[in-house]
């Protein structure tokens, strides 16, 4: 039996936002240069909590199966909660996400995280009143990162991640940048299975959307940041270029 790629991310990663244009996601076009069959998880609008699990869930029930892990980290701002009512939206995996603002999000499967606790008659332990700082959302995130990279060290599980949509809004990548140099998980991380680490440009690092900027025509249009066939083939030559070295290393 050959082994499998399991991938996921949001919707860069789900193929929901690209079929309709016939074009084939970073997941399906790797796994075809692998020769390996293809699991994607992604899930547009989703998070990093999401993505964590969603990997953990199915290396549980298919560990035997997997040959190769990729996940395509989302925005930080997104927190997940996994509520029952949601399994329709997202074809029977029961995930919801909600943001860290108070705003109420254009995306319509998002809502503010204090509409969703009042909604949900959640309190206690679990107090909203304000926005997450910048150096809360950067600390989390990292910690998700080195808990991924350490179960598929502890698997004995090759794999790939990097960061897809901006993690957080430009204009705070310089206060973002100084959280991430400071903090202890900054030399844990090992940068040659995480492209684009240390993730902020101000630092040296990147994220896909970083790389698909400096190319023309590479969206699926003015409106729609999400990444065509082009950009999906961008993508794709990205992480095979990494897979090749580190299996020559």
């Amino acid at each position: 039996m050959r082994k499998k790629l399991l991938a996921s991310g949001c919707s860069f990663t789900d193929n929901w936002w690209t079929e309709k244009h016939d074009i084939p996601v970073w997941p399906e076009k790797l796994a075809e240069n692998l020769e390996m069959p293809c699991i994607n998880l992604g899930k547009r609008g989703l998070g990093n909590d999401y993505i964590l699990n969603s990997v953990v869930d199915k290396l549980i029930t298919h560990r035997d199966q997997i040959g190769l892990v990729v996940v395509m980290w989302s925005n930080f701002t997104r927190i997940d909660f996994e509520v029952e009512e949601d399994a329709d939206i997202y074809s029977g995996l029961p995930w919801t996400s909600v943001m860290n603002s108070s705003k109420t999000p254009q995306e319509n499967v998002r809502a503010p995280l204090s509409s969703f606790m009042k909604d949900n008659n959640i309190n206690g332990t679990m107090i909203y009143r304000k926005p997450f700082e910048i150096k809360h959302l950067v600390k989390k995130s990292l910690r998700t990162f080195y808990v991924f990279q350490e179960l598929m060290l502890s698997m004995k599980m090759p794999y790939i991640q990097l960061v897809g949509t901006q993690p957080l809004p430009p204009s705070i990548y310089t206060a973002a940048s100084g959280f991430l140099i400071n903090s202890p998980y900054m030399d844990k991380i090992d940068k040659s299975k995480f492209l684009g680490f240390p993730i902020f440009k101000p630092i040296g690092g990147w994220c896909v959307d970083d790389i698909l900027d400096n190319f023309d025509n590479v969206r699926i249009s003015e409106k729609d940041y999400h990444p065509n066939r082009r950009g999906h083939e961008i993508i794709t030559e990205k992480l095979l270029t990494t897979i090749y070295r580190n299996s020559v290393e």
